[in-house]
């Protein structure tokens, strides 16, 4: 009786630890039939080659698996297996930059020796950064065009470039793909000091990540060229032919005048057309001139100017009307006198007893005369050269197109009285031994011609103050222009 009690207790005893053993293990099951939660993931890039992975903790986790794909077209590996469950994040290093990574975290649990995982993450993906360019240079290449050249950058597809002024932020003019390291800004505006910059990008699935940049930039200022005088040349005595060196871009030219090569410089003429290349002085007197030349160009930052030419040269021989007759003794010294000029000026041709003169010579607008015998009544004096626009031919400084009320005070300084105006537009002097008389005719204030007489007897050179009984205020020299 005792032995099958003892043997019940054993049977009550062994089924119940089997039953015990029974609900651990089904509770254990229990618990492994529910996964562990999808951690919720961030990443954080950590300049061109570091990604930190980072994640919510969750509960009950022992560690955490991470996962990773380089591009869109590798394969997941296991990164890196964490144990302990505070741990939250991973810093990924040593990656290539501007390239694009995928992360999957998930959690595991360790149950009865084995390792039970979660559920795995939504995939986190991003790019790792760009290093910046290097900017190597930045050159004006002309007066509008600028080059910007800068060193290549690992897994970059493209570049863009940004340019400022001073008092403006950068703004992108340029987008160049990933194989070329230069750019030509042809917008450029002269005068302005421009500054330029340039960032990488590459772009995944329509995620584009930029790098940083020069923060400054470099500047440049483009300029217009600079010219040079090609031609310089006297022609028609007081006139001064210049041409020079067209200058792309410009709108125009200042042309710059000075008795010495080393200045000061003065501006004589300001051409308002960039297509214009020539132009003609006329300068005030005898001697020698320096010229220099700039383009300029006018925009809403003001005027802009090209580098000036390098001065040239020119030395102007005016012939005085006064030297050559100085030593005149009678009809045949003066023949020779004015055959001495003539042949100064060349062109000149001769002609024989013409309104009372007995031998003239004549030619681009002049005429000199000379007659045996002066009769002043009549208009007829020993010698006269008249004058009506041949430019290197000066009567004491005076030259045709010159201020009526300049030429009267140079007739004045060199000795002659004013005795009268003639017709209203005929200004009248003689000198002061009444050997000379001098006529300035004037049109709209500038000297239209001009006549110099001699004759060697005082009293008839003293008719001057009569009035000049020759009707016309000019003797008869005048009406021999057509001969």
């Amino acid at each position: 009786m005792k032995k099958r009690i003892r043997n019940v207790s054993m049977i009550l005893l062994t089924v119940m630890w089997c039953l015990f053993l029974s609900g651990a293990f089904g509770a254990n099951q229990a618990e492994a039939a529910q996964p562990l939660p999808a951690p919720k993931v961030s990443l954080k890039v950590s300049g061109t080659r570091g990604i930190r992975v980072m994640w919510e903790p969750v509960s009950g986790a022992d560690g955490y698996i991470v996962y990773s794909k380089p591009g869109n077209t590798g394969q997941w590996s296991v990164l890196k297996t964490l144990s302990g469950g505070e741990k939250e994040h991973y810093s990924n290093i040593y990656l290539e930059p501007g390239t694009r990574y995928e992360y999957i975290v998930r959690a595991y649990q360790d149950v009865n020796g084995r390792r039970v995982e979660g559920t795995k993450s939504d995939v986190a993906i991003t790019i790792t950064g760009l290093s910046v360019p290097q900017m190597r240079s930045v050159t004006a290449l002309s007066y509008n065009q600028v080059q910007v050249v800068w060193n290549p950058v690992v897994n970059a597809m493209n570049y863009r470039v940004y340019r400022r002024t001073s008092n403006t932020i950068f703004k992108e003019i340029a987008r160049v793909s990933g194989d070329i390291t230069k750019y030509t800004d042809k917008t450029a505006q002269p005068g302005i000091t421009y500054y330029y910059t340039v960032k990488a990008s590459c772009t995944w699935e329509n995620q584009t990540v930029l790098s940083s940049c020069h923060i400054k930039g470099l500047p440049v200022k483009t300029s217009l060229g600079g010219t040079s005088i090609q031609k310089i040349a006297a022609v028609n005595g007081r006139q001064v032919q210049l041409s020079w060196k067209k200058v792309a871009g410009t709108q125009g030219y200042v042309i710059q005048r000075s008795t010495s090569a080393s200045g000061p410089f003065k501006k004589v003429k300001t051409i308002q057309s960039g297509s214009t290349v020539s132009w003609t002085d006329t300068v005030p007197s005898a001697g020698t001139y320096y010229y220099r030349i700039r383009a300029f160009k006018q925009q809403s930052s003001g005027f802009t100017y090209g580098a000036f030419s390098p001065v040239k040269s020119i030395k102007i021989e005016l012939l005085e009307a006064t030297d050559t007759f100085r030593n005149y003794t009678g009809y045949t010294s003066a023949k020779a006198a004015i055959d001495s000029f003539a042949a100064k000026i060349g062109g000149m041709s001769t002609y024989y007893n013409q309104n009372g003169y007995d031998y003239v010579r004549g030619g681009k607008e002049m005429i000199f005369a000379t007659a045996k015998n002066a009769k002043v009544s009549s208009g007829v004096y020993n010698i006269s050269i008249y004058n009506t626009g041949y430019d290197n031919l000066v009567l004491y400084g005076v030259y045709v197109g010159e201020s009526i009320k300049d030429a009267v005070w140079k007739i004045k300084q060199s000795g002659y009285i004013y005795t009268g105006l003639l017709n209203g537009n005929t200004y009248a002097f003689r000198s002061t031994d009444r050997h000379k008389a001098v006529f300035l005719k004037e049109s709209g204030g500038k000297v239209k011609s001009w006549e110099y007489d001699i004759v060697s007897s005082q009293m008839q050179i003293g008719e001057l103050n009569q009035g000049f009984r020759q009707g016309s205020g000019i003797s008869r020299v005048a009406s021999m222009l057509g001969i």
